[in-house]
């Protein structure tokens, strides 16, 4: 009796824009880059940018500054390239690794912020090891509570060491950086994997430059990619201290209520329904500038969301406080700041489509 292959699971086509565009979110998520640690990323995106801008240079701090080329007043287009992470608070005497939270220590973790089961991928200084988010199964706790997960102590990694002499042979050493390292996948019309924030930026800003030529530029246009964006906006901070522009646009994943305990009320965006103009998080964005993208957006029949978010921000707010008249443009993700980010191909080509249509307009007048 011959045995059958299993079936492919089913998924829809692509177009060779919407394949593309996947490549890149493939490639860049995947790409290890946590906070402090971006090196990585910001090498692909040199290779990646070269052919289409005349220059590339790193600032101190670890931005990536990109002169793509155009004429008129001085454009910036942002994303950060930092995605969060943990960091390896100490090793315990049998080789398990327990970690600190990028920006805070609590005794209890929500409960969506626990990676047990994701695997693990360590970064120290010369070494990377690969691992699992782990805790104690109910099994070994042998209690009656559901739940073996009291709080964040009881969460760590396994690296397969048998002693902490052992790990720290392999490269495990307090300060690593410490990610979740699924793969990248399509689920249905959408992407689902780690680091979309802000790596699916990153591809939206590949994609422009692959198929857009600077001579349609109606603006100087400059890229930057921020580091420690997680961490309180570090490198969005130092960038502008550095350079003085006349606008920016911030590019950011964003926030989507089409869930069915999240509720549209709250947050109405939806996954596939455009690119958001986001009007306020913890700054109030620049209603000139924020205006003029909606009507470039209805102009060239782009589909586009309106929202205010909450307990968010940006590098844009960086950009605010030191002076520049800055937008938000976000594109809709569902299970922010979690192993399984999912977002639209849709929502980042129409993202494209609007920067284009924001590029290749006369800039606003008083500029």
């Amino acid at each position: 009796m011959s045995i059958q292959p299993l079936p492919k699971p089913y998924l829809p086509e692509l177009d060779s824009r919407s394949a593309r565009l996947f490549s890149l979110v493939q490639q860049l998520s995947e790409t290890p880059g946590p906070i402090g640690r971006e090196e990585y990323v910001l090498a692909q995106l040199r290779e990646l940018w070269s052919p289409y801008v005349s220059s590339t240079e790193l600032q101190g701090i670890g931005n990536l500054v990109a002169r793509v080329g155009g004429n008129g007043p001085k454009l910036l287009v942002d994303a950060h390239a930092d995605e969060i992470c943990f960091m390896v608070q100490s090793i315990t005497p049998g080789g398990f690794l327990k970690l600190s939270i990028w920006n805070r220590q609590p005794s209890k973790v929500p409960g969506w912020l626990y990676p047990i089961g994701q695997p693990a991928l360590v970064i120290g200084r010369r070494q990377m090891i690969e691992g699992v988010f782990a805790a104690p199964t109910g099994h070994i706790v042998g209690d009656t509570d559901s739940s073996s997960v009291k709080g964040w102590g009881d969460v760590f990694v396994d690296i397969g060491a048998t002693s902490e002499a052992e790990a720290r042979s392999w490269g495990a050493e307090v300060g690593a950086r410490v990610i979740w390292t699924p793969i990248t996948r399509r689920l249905g019309h959408f992407v689902t994997g780690k680091a979309m924030d802000n790596r699916a930026a990153l591809a939206i800003m590949t994609l422009l430059l692959e198929e857009m030529d600077p001579a349609e530029f109606q603006y100087e246009l400059i890229y930057s990619v921020t580091v420690q964006e997680e961490n309180g906006c570090t490198g969005a901070l130092a960038l502008c201290l550095q350079e003085k522009f006349d606008w920016a646009i911030a590019l950011d994943v964003g926030l989507s209520g089409d869930l069915p305990v999240a509720g549209q009320e709250h947050m109405p965006v939806y996954l596939g329904q455009g690119p958001i103009i986001v009007h306020k998080d913890w700054v109030h964005y620049d209603p000139v500038l924020s205006g003029h993208l909606v009507d470039c957006a209805v102009d060239a029949s782009i589909p586009h969301q309106h929202a205010i978010f909450h307990n968010y921000g940006s590098d844009g707010g960086a950009f605010l406080r030191q002076g520049v008249r800055t937008a938000l443009v976000a594109f809709p993700c569902r299970y922010t700041h979690s192993p399984f980010e999912t977002v639209s191909l849709q929502d980042l080509l129409l993202t494209v489509d609007l920067l284009k249509s924001c590029l290749s307009q006369p800039p606003l007048a008083g500029w």
